[in-house]
This record gives C-alpha cells, sequence and structure tokens, in this order.
C-alpha cells in the first residue's frame, strides 16, 4: 500500500510539472504571438511601442527611427489579388529585416502596407541605412512599381518625449508621400504647345 501511495504521489508530482512547463510555454508563445505580426513575422507595433518606452538614448547614444508607407501596394493588390498582396508582404519584409540584422536595428509592420526601422544612430550610417531599408521596400515588374514614403526622426533630437516620435515619424513619410504624389503629378502633365 505505502508502495502504491509513493508511486501515484511521484505519478502526480512528475504530471504537474509537465504542465507547469507547458503553461509556461503556451505563456512564452503567446508573449511572442502579441509582438509579433504574423504575415511577416516580423515584430508589430505594440512591440515597438514597448521598444521605445524602454529607450533612453541620449545625443551621444542617440536612435533613428524610420516610418515607411508603400506607395502602389493598393494598385498591385487591386491588380493582382490579396494572395499575391500578402507574398509582396512577406517578400519586402524578409528584405527589410535582413537589412535590419546587418545594421543592428528591429524591422516591424505596422499594419497593411506600413513598415518601420529602429536602430543606432550615427551620422553617416543613418543614410546608408535608410537607403538600405528604402531599397528593400522597393520591388517592380511589368506595369508596377511599389517604392515607400519615408519619414525619419531622429531620437532624441528631433523629439523631446520619445512618445511623440512615431506621430512625427507618420507626419513626415505623409508629407514625403505628398510630395511625391505632387511629383508625379507635375510630370504627368502634358507639355503646354
Amino acid at each position: 500500500m505505502l508502495v502504491s501511495t509513493i508511486s501515484a504521489v511521484s505519478v502526480v508530482a512528475a504530471l504537474v510539472s509537465v504542465m507547469r512547463s507547458r503553461e509556461k510555454q503556451l505563456v512564452q508563445s503567446a508573449h511572442i504571438a502579441a509582438l509579433t505580426d504574423p504575415l511577416t513575422t516580423l515584430s508589430n507595433r505594440r512591440a515597438l511601442a514597448l521598444d521605445l518606452s524602454g529607450l533612453t538614448p541620449t545625443p551621444e547614444s542617440g536612435m533613428v527611427l524610420v516610418a515607411f508607407d508603400l506607395d502602389g501596394f493598393k494598385a498591385y493588390n487591386d491588380a493582382f489579388g490579396h494572395d499575391a498582396g500578402d507574398r509582396l508582404l512577406q517578400r519586402l519584409g524578409h528584405n527589410l529585416l535582413k537589412v535590419s540584422q546587418t545594421a543592428d536595428a528591429r524591422a516591424y509592420r505596422l499594419g497593411g502596407d506600413e513598415f518601420c526601422l529602429l536602430g543606432p544612430s550615427g551620422s553617416e550610417g543613418d543614410a546608408r541605412l535608410i537607403a538600405a531599408a528604402t531599397n528593400a521596400l522597393t520591388d517592380q515588374g511589368e506595369g508596377w512599381t511599389i517604392g515607400p514614403s519615408v519619414g525619419t526622426v531622429m531620437i532624441p533630437t528631433d523629439v523631446a518625449e520619445i512618445e511623440n516620435a512615431l506621430v512625427l515619424a507618420d507626419q513626415r513619410m505623409y508629407r514625403h508621400k505628398a510630395e511625391r504624389r505632387a511629383h508625379n503629378t507635375r510630370n504627368a502633365q502634358p507639355l503646354a504647345a
């Protein structure tokens, strides 16, 4: 009787241990899923908010936040369908991830056709990082071109409060988008005789 009681207690203890381990795995999986864009597997907007809230940059060790919005994506999606649009977003997201990994930065998909990059700031490195990320988010084919409008914020140089960094990056990105549209409209006008 004593042996069977000890065996039963051992089995229960083993089951409790397995259940706790499984619970930890489920919690960890849920945490990762909450911070990851399911389509591109990049970090998502929630992860960016957490990363920004944890920053304490100084002018000597600042950060650069770059917001991107894909110009031409809606037309691409309308022409080729949502599956093709999803594959394009996955491919461009993968390209941006590769850029971020070479620059000690982090890539995010904020939703729809909006992406973001957060990395260390350094005078000449910023321009190279932005150019590489812009190229990573550019693609073209017969009858279509995808390219990003860009908004850049230097943290802490451009913003007193980090919480305002994404708002300012978005404002700058939409200003860039408007400038690109105006430029494209002017270039599409027929010349007066």
